[in-house]
């Protein structure tokens, strides 16, 4: 299902509904909060890989509070095989929607509502920053305690007044310190003003993927069949999928990238991704000078193997994505670039990870009040940060 789709629908359509709960809600009480922990717990971030990653230690935290508390997790179809790695939350807690289509993603949210009414949970918390679908499944769960992040006196982002613990979203805060500072609004009955003077919670990486002995022999057996020696430095690029155009370095520059990197005998580069729509892999692919020492792996990993390659490189380039989050998991020095969005806001956490930003005049010029629609057609942000900049950094580690 395209993008840009189910952004119209979620505003031409979720706007109305919502205002409509809203009154709904006004007029008939919901089931009362339980005053003991909640035995139940159901967690929504149906998009966005990098999210979800930074949503760990909020998970962890939860299970620490509320240890006798079963937690859930709904999202797309596509994130599931994240939570089989982590074993952050059971496998029959997954509850998926598939993308497929229009008419498949709605027969999932029906069967997704069925299965959630049914479970009665206790606490909802939509991690979605100002999406309508996931408030109003929020509000449909029936729980009687809803977390959400609310607009309050912010224009242009309105989603209804469907949570009962309604957190305010701060821009100036790390997407993981807002998600944690979920929990401390639990702790009241309601809350529908924004103060809060809890201390910001220690945050970070809560868990690193460990590849197991099999994993990580049958990732050199697949390097060694395409002639990478065993000795050799691995260095990761992820060019993108073309779906943001805006938070992509450009294409020629991790073709420069490459040649320099190659420039060393004893350097191989392996093209990753999760899939390539727009064929940038391939152009990469087709245009580097040292062709037989470039190989392209987009798309012919399962998520083990791409994490356990990510443990055995030197270091990996991508921009802003769900892939930069990934290898934060592992102990690869991660070097990430960012254009349109700011760092402080979503950068991968841990030691390892390196950040390019210009902080340009216009930047960032995306973000959950524009949806991330941006009018800006030529990323400078970006196309500034030099090779040479980058290339230093990686060899000089």
């Amino acid at each position: 299902m395209e993008f840009g789709f189910m952004k119209r629908v979620d505003y031409w359509a979720g706007r109305p509904l919502c205002w409509l709960l809203t009154l709904w809600r006004r007029i008939i009480p919901g089931r009362p909060a339980r005053a003991m922990p909640p035995e139940r717990i159901l967690i929504i971030k149906p998009s966005e890989l990098g999210a979800i990653i930074l949503a760990f230690p909020l998970i962890n935290r939860l299970q620490q509070q509320y240890p006798q508390a079963r937690i859930s997790f709904l999202t797309f179809a596509a994130n599931r095989s994240l939570f089989e790695v982590s074993r952050m939350v059971p496998a029959d807690q997954i509850i998926t929607l598939r993308e497929g289509s229009f008419g498949v993603f709605l027969t999932d949210v029906i069967s997704a509502l069925a299965r959630i009414r049914r479970e009665r949970y206790d606490v909802v918390i939509d991690l979605e920053f100002f999406s309508r679908f996931t408030a109003i499944v929020s509000f449909f769960s029936g729980a009687p305690k809803r977390a959400g992040f609310h607009r309050y006196s912010i224009e242009g982002v309105y989603r209804g007044d469907l949570f009962t613990h309604r957190v305010p979203y701060n821009p100036h805060r790390h997407v993981q310190q807002m998600y944690l500072h979920m929990i401390s609004s639990l702790d009241k009955s309601f809350k529908d003003t924004p103060e809060n003077d809890a201390p910001d919670p220690d945050y970070g990486t809560d868990w690193r993927y460990q590849p197991s002995d099999d994993t990580r022999d049958r990732i050199r057996t697949k390097l060694a069949a395409e002639g990478v020696d065993p000795a050799a430095r691995l260095y990761l690029l992820a060019p993108g999928e073309g779906r943001i155009p805006l938070r992509e370095w450009p294409l020629e520059n991790f073709v420069s990238l490459a040649d320099r990197i190659l420039e060393d005998p004893q350097a191989r580069v392996v093209v990753v991704g999760l899939q390539d729509p727009a064929g940038r892999a391939g152009h990469l692919l087709n245009t580097v000078r040292s062709r037989d020492r470039v190989t392209d792996w987009v798309g012919r990993t399962d998520l083990p193997e791409l994490l356990t390659l990510f443990s055995l490189a030197k270091g990996v380039v991508a921009a802003d994505s769900g892939l930069a989050h990934l290898a934060a998991l592992t102990p690869v020095k991660n070097y990430v670039l960012f254009g349109p969005e700011h760092p402080r806001i979503f950068q991968p956490l841990g030691e390892n990870t390196v950040v390019f930003y210009l902080g340009l005049p216009c930047s960032p010029c995306l973000s959950v009040f524009n949806h991330r629609n941006s009018a800006c057609r030529d990323n400078l942000c970006l196309k500034h940060i030099s090779v040479d900049e980058v290339y230093r950094s990686l060899v000089d580690n």
